[in-house]
Order: structure tokens, then C-alpha cells, then sequence
């Protein structure tokens, strides 16, 4: 589950990066 959220976490920060 931990891993999960994380990788979540990662793409977030991804997308938010690339938009920006």
C-alpha cells in the first residue's frame, strides 16, 4: 500500500511539473 501511495505520489508531482 505504501508503494502504491507513493508511486501516486511521484506521478502527481510529475504531472504538475510538466504542466507548469
Amino acid at each position: 500500500m505504501s508503494v502504491i501511495k507513493l508511486i501516486v505520489c511521484l506521478v502527481c508531482i510529475g504531472a504538475e511539473r510538466t504542466m507548469s
